[in-house]
């Protein structure tokens, strides 16, 4: 996503007509503020992130209209926020992901563990730890909780026109590691120690 924004700026700069474009976003490598987004929309008319990692598999799971309508609804919403997520003070990227491609839970540290199910796959991951913590739900589990919240209609709304996909739910914090993304390059504490 700040690669993006770069681009965004630099076009700007060279004064490039990028409104003359219908130019859509796909990012990676770390999670967005809201407020990037809504800054990256100003050039893209959509953008969305994928999860993934590259010991593990780039597409793990990807944004869509309904996950990205709940995680916005979320900012709005600390009750909301503190049911779905937990009460970390951090909004997680919310992503789909397809059960019966990969399996995902989280363990009692609370990092999420990745199983690829295809058979085709060279390098098999069983129970993959990358160590990002974050959680699962079903889709049918997200769907009572807005219900029960009273925020169901206006998700509904912001996700747009067209049935939303009926897939499971994951939510990514960030590292448990303490490694930060910067730029979609890994950091650990030891490379800025040395």
């Amino acid at each position: 996503p700040p690669f993006m924004k770069l681009l965004i700026d630099e076009a700007r700069r060279q004064r490039f007509p990028l409104r003359d474009y219908r130019l859509d976003a796909l990012v990676g490598g770390e999670g967005m503020s809201e407020g990037l987004r809504d800054y990256l929309r100003t050039a893209f008319r959509r953008v969305f992130s994928g999860y993934g990692a590259t010991d593990l598999e780039i597409g793990v799971a990807g944004e869509t209209p309904l996950s990205v309508a709940i995680r916005r609804q979320a900012l709005r919403s600390p009750r909301l926020r503190e049911r779905l997520f937990g009460r970390d003070s951090r909004l997680p990227m919310l992503f789909q992901y397809h059960p019966l491609a990969h399996h995902i839970e989280k363990n009692g540290r609370g990092e999420l563990l990745v199983t690829l199910l295809r058979p085709s796959v060279l390098s098999p991951r069983v129970r993959y730890n990358v160590h990002d913590e974050g959680g699962v739900a079903r889709f049918d589990e997200v769907g009572r909780l807005l219900e029960e919240l009273g925020v169901a209609t206006a998700v509904k709304r912001a996700a747009g026109p067209g049935r939303p996909l009926r897939l499971p739910f994951v939510w990514v914090f960030g590292r448990s590691d303490s490694t930060i993304s910067w730029m979609g390059a890994n950091l650990y504490p030891e490379d800025v120690e040395q």
